[in-house]
């Protein structure tokens, strides 16, 4: 494996301290002498702290990845982003380490240690103390079948879709984070029991394929009966999708550009694109169960049906491209020239072929920063119709400037919401 750190002259943070202002003066220090036997003599430290933070990208490479692979081009590239970081002239690992300005940091100056025992009150004499052991903290009795002294807690599980009753429903009780208690399984007909004494308990209420949901506000008291009513359980619905995609391409219209145009019609997935799609769905109030479904589609399957589970609701919906055949930035392809006729700087980057392959290349936010959250709705999850996800791929960087454009994801999902949003087609 080989390792390259790749720097392509993105904005970084640098600070230097102790400064006034725009000026670095140094710490002045004047030695008078008594009677002035001798002239004042006066020292200078130039001693500056400097902070510095750096985006890089790491690139891990093997040469020898795929070599029998009839998709991708031979070998593998791994590139992650890191960001550089110096803080007062020292990195950061030796600040974890305690070795900072004022370090090297010696642990034996702190001791501690963990007693069995504590000095409390004498129960017989406030004025003194005795010492007890610490006991360990005694096993909650909440879920024990004689706390159980309520009256009947009354109330009928239903399916949301169709207002059946649902019967095999996991009924638990929650007293804050005290203790859950496991109270029984819904029949089909109204579910009744005694609960454990709470205020402001909730319940919960679990089946396969259905949505966790919660019911807050439970108080049961000694002997008190409650109606809790109806309980309503969204069932998951399972729908087929498929993703389009939208190839960003470069024209020259009437001769001018090149400019970046947005096409007017998709194209399908290809053997050599890879997605990654994390669907979650929000929740509309805190109580509420939020849950996530993640896919991955690539060569194996990127023709072939996938299903995905929804309730009605809204979702944030996160789709990262990429493409296995990915680019190659060819060395001095950018010419860095400064003063008259270059004569200061005259230079062409990368000094060697950037390869980024693979490359995630596009895909799509679907969220309130960039038009609004996908709404789904009992009606569609009802109907026939399948999902249909679009993306965003961007266009292929000739060199370093336009790498720039694999930065626009956010600014691309909010231009072209009214296309790239999900749709039941």
């Amino acid at each position: 494996l080989s390792v390259r750190f790749i720097y392509l002259g993105w904005p970084f943070y640098f600070e230097i301290s102790p400064r006034n202002d725009e000026l670095l003066e140094p710490e002045t220090q004047v030695t008078s002498y008594p009677m002035g036997i001798l002239p004042p003599s006066q020292t200078n430290y130039y001693e500056f702290f400097y902070d510095l933070s750096i985006p890089v990208i790491v690139e891990i490479r093997d040469d020898s990845a795929f070599s029998d692979s009839p998709y991708t081009s031979k070998g593998y590239s791994f590139f992650i982003a890191l960001e550089a970081n110096i803080r007062d002239n020292i990195d950061l690992t030796s600040w974890l380490y305690g070795n900072g300005t004022l370090g090297p940091w010696d642990y034996n100056h702190v001791t501690y240690n963990l007693p069995g025992e504590m000095e409390v009150p004498d129960q017989n004499n406030p004025n003194n103390t005795q010492v007890v052991p610490i006991r360990n903290i005694t096993k909650s009795m909440f879920c024990d079948f004689d706390q159980a002294v309520s009256g009947n807690v009354t109330f009928n599980v239903k399916d949301a879709s169709d207002d059946s009753m649902l019967e095999g429903v996991s009924v638990y009780f929650a007293c804050g984070d005290y203790d859950t208690c496991f109270i029984g399984t819904t029949e089909n007909h109204t579910f009744s029991s005694t609960f454990p004494m709470c205020i402001g308990g909730h319940l919960v209420f679990e089946k396969e394929g259905y949505m966790k949901k919660k019911v807050m506000g439970v108080s049961t008291l000694p002997g008190q009966p409650l109606d809790i009513g109806d309980v309503y359980l969204e069932p998951f619905i399972t729908k087929n999708f498929t993703v389009n995609k939208y190839s960003m391409y470069w024209a020259y219209p009437n001769g001018f550009g090149p400019i970046i145009m947005f096409p007017e019609t998709p194209d399908n997935l290809s053997v050599n694109d890879s997605l990654m799609i994390n669907i979650k769905r929000v929740k509309e109030t805190p109580y509420v169960p939020s849950f996530s479904q993640s896919f991955r589609i690539d060569s194996s399957n990127y023709n072939k049906p996938i299903g995905i589970r929804l309730v009605p609701g809204k979702y944030d919906v996160t789709i990262i491209y990429t493409d296995n055949n990915g680019f190659v930035i060819p060395k001095k392809c950018k010419h860095i020239c400064k003063g008259w006729g270059c004569i200061l700087v005259d230079e062409y980057i990368p000094e060697d072929d950037i390869e980024m392959i693979p490359a995630m290349m596009g895909g799509v936010y679907i969220n309130n920063n960039t038009g609004g959250y996908w709404r789904v709705s009992r009606a569609e999850l009802a109907s026939d119709k399948q999902v249909e996800f679009n993306i965003v791929r961007f266009v292929t960087p000739p060199c370093l400037d336009e790498m720039e454009e694999l930065g626009k994801l956010e600014n691309y999902s909010k231009t072209f919401y009214s296309v790239l949003r999900p749709r039941f087609t």
